[in-house]
This record gives structure tokens, sequence and C-alpha cells, in this order.
């Protein structure tokens, strides 16, 4: 395994750094459904039986907050 320098650590503490802002920007709604997914570790029908949304609405959901969590962080790089 390659050691890493302090260089490298320092880049993923700012990429998470960066994550953790831009989440924090995204639509409530989808904010909450990706909180669900990835943090509490949630499947699609568990999410929708808490939220009372059918499963597609779920999916539909976690797929436009990753979109906008890819589209503001790209504009970020910039």
């Amino acid at each position: 395994m390659k050691e890493r320098n302090i260089d490298d650590i320092k880049g993923d503490i700012e990429g998470a750094m960066d994550l953790i802002d831009t989440f924090k920007q995204i639509n409530p709604k989808s904010k909450s459904v990706l909180y669900l997914r990835y943090y509490k570790d949630l499947k699609v029908n568990e999410i929708a039986k808490i939220l009372g949304w059918p499963s597609g609405t779920v999916k539909t959901t976690i797929h436009r907050g990753l979109e906008e969590l890819k589209y503001m962080l790209e504009g970020k790089k910039t």
C-alpha cells in the first residue's frame, strides 16, 4: 500500500469539507432523502415507508439530489 503524504490527506479533508458545505445548500427534500439513504443506510423501500412516498419518488429524489450535489461541486472546482 502506498504511503500517503500530508498533501494527499489535506486534499481529502478539503474535499470532505466541500461536500458538507454543498450538502447544506441543496433542496431540503433531497437533503432529507440523501441523509436517510447514505447516512442512516436505509433502503429505498424503508425511506418510502417513513415518508409515505412511492418508491419511485424516493429513487427520483435520490437521483436528482446526487445530480444537484455533483453540479454544485463541479462548480466549486473552477
